[in-house]
């Protein structure tokens, strides 16, 4: 072949790769302009990229206190599908790990300043509800039964908490949340009968060590 032009081939294969890239780059820019959410998504995950590992924010939410933020990431294209925990200070900007979840935990929620719970699969009766201590790390298991086929009594939900305790309460819980009052935490259940009508709630105050009606 002769040397030219191979040396010409070689130069519009060049330029012709060169065009190419820099039309894909503006589609791909276009894409984003029309798409903000998906252009901050794509940032942000860059800058979690430069932490030492790709990771997406699912979930985040503030301490009681203000002091630290609870956040669940998780890693894009994970074959096991995923989550973890950490908490991060919000002065330092330190992220502590602090537990991995799977596909079929809710999502993680501050119960207190040193708390945090979710629901975790039980089963088509039953709920579970697992606690653990960002300080420590230690977890608590809970479990919510629901009791459907009583036809005297109605339906019931049994309630074993983290503490070896039982509650029993009459009808089903819709579902969980918690919140602070003047220091104080409270696990609340949002009840419900069998036909998916609300009926107000289940308070319980949590002091750290026990739950309490």
């Amino acid at each position: 072949m002769n040397p030219d032009y191979s040396n010409k081939l070689i130069i519009s294969l060049s330029v012709g790769n060169i065009i190419l890239v820099i039309v894909l780059l503006s589609l791909f820019n276009e894409h984003l302009s029309y798409n903000p959410e998906l252009k901050m998504q794509s940032k942000h995950r860059e800058m979690q990229s430069t932490q030492g590992i790709v990771k997406d924010v699912v979930y985040e939410e503030v301490s009681p206190s203000g002091d630290h933020v609870l956040i669940l990431y998780e890693v894009p294209d994970n074959p096991e599908d995923q989550e973890f925990v950490v908490i991060k200070n919000k002065a330092s900007k330190v992220e502590e790990y602090i537990y991995f979840l799977n596909y079929r935990d809710g999502i993680p929620k501050w119960l207190g300043n040193d708390f945090i719970y979710f629901t975790t699969y039980c089963g088509t009766s039953c709920q579970g509800l697992d606690l653990v201590d960002v300080n420590s790390k230690q977890t608590y298991n809970g479990v919510l039964s629901y009791m459907v086929l009583d036809e005297k009594r109605g339906p019931y939900t049994i309630f074993k908490d983290w503490f070896g305790h039982e509650f029993t309460f009459n009808d089903l819980v819709d579902y969980i949340t918690s919140e602070t009052v003047r220091d104080k935490a409270y696990l609340v259940f949002k009840m419900e009968n069998e036909k998916g009508k609300a009926l107000g709630q289940k308070r319980f105050l949590f002091t750290g060590k026990a739950l309490k009606e």
